[in-house]
């Protein structure tokens, strides 16, 4: 049977650095180079997952973004976007610029990704752009206004605070339909939570669902940490948390790997061969 192994980045497959170890790549491009196809789904745009993930042996389109992008990287093109309808859209950049909130809105036209904020309210928002600018050269923009900004081709919107400033912002946004949202701890800084909103028909396991259907894949195995790792594993016939992974994931998973998902992956796709 055609199987997809597929895995989260950051906190999963990604070191504290951010970063895919070298052992890790070699690895993951040997047991492709077997026969094993591999992805990845993760909330990072193509600006960066792509740049982290160029020499792991990725050979089946990306879930990027949530689930709201599906990226070829061998084609070098998005092979489907899922845009916010403009007057949700317009209605979450108000909120956000009226309660002072930041925040990053992310537009995907002509195939090019660009990113627009207003202010960086806290050390993590800081601290997300300046690793993006310098590491990944991508492409933010400043603006007085996020609604200004706003139009029929926003993506993607990522507010970072702590949970309790959050939390009324959660609550509007999954009031609001044609919405959805990902809440989640930052794996790097325990003090700040994101919260991402999106389509509505976008997720991780949306994606899940369409590699199977356009690539023919029979059964996925999915690894993963974070709260908006759930739906990815939910949607795997077989599901693995990492040993660091938050409770939810744990009792939600089928397993619990012990030796790292490069190894794992390596593992299983060996054992499928022999």
């Amino acid at each position: 049977m055609k199987t997809l192994y597929i895995s989260d980045l950051d906190g999963t497959l990604l070191g504290a650095d951010q970063r895919l170890s070298e052992e890790n790549a070699d690895i993951l491009r040997k047991a492709a180079s077997s026969g094993a196809y591999f992805t990845f789904a993760t909330a990072r745009t193509a600006a960066s997952a792509l740049k982290i993930m160029e020499n792991a042996g990725v050979n089946v389109p990306c879930i990027l973004m949530n689930g709201v992008c599906i990226y070829d990287m061998l084609r070098e093109e998005y092979v489907l976007c899922r845009y916010i309808p403009q007057s949700e859209a317009a209605s979450t950049a108000m909120v956000l610029d009226r309660q002072d909130f930041g925040g990053f809105m992310y537009r995907i036209d002509g195939g090019k990704l660009s990113c627009y904020f207003t202010d960086l309210k806290n050390d993590a928002m800081a601290q997300f752009l300046d690793t993006r600018v310098k590491r990944y050269d991508k492409d933010f923009i400043r603006v007085a206004s996020l609604a200004q900004a706003c139009d029929d081709k926003v993506v993607y919107f990522c507010v970072i605070a702590s949970k309790e400033r959050l939390e009324p912002l959660r609550k509007t946004v999954s009031e609001t339909p044609g919405l959805r949202y990902e809440f989640y701890g930052d794996v790097y800084d325990t003090r700040y939570w994101y919260l991402e909103v999106f389509n509505g028909s976008a997720s991780k396991s949306a994606g899940v669902e369409f590699l199977r259907r356009e690539y023919g894949f029979g059964r996925v195995v999915a690894f993963g940490d974070n709260y908006n790792d759930l739906p990815l594993l939910r949607s795997a016939d077989l599901s693995f948390a990492v040993e660091n992974a938050v409770d939810d994931v744990k009792k939600t998973a089928d397993r619990i790997t012990h030796i790292g998902v490069a190894a794992e992956i390596a593992r299983l796709a060996e054992n499928q061969h022999n």
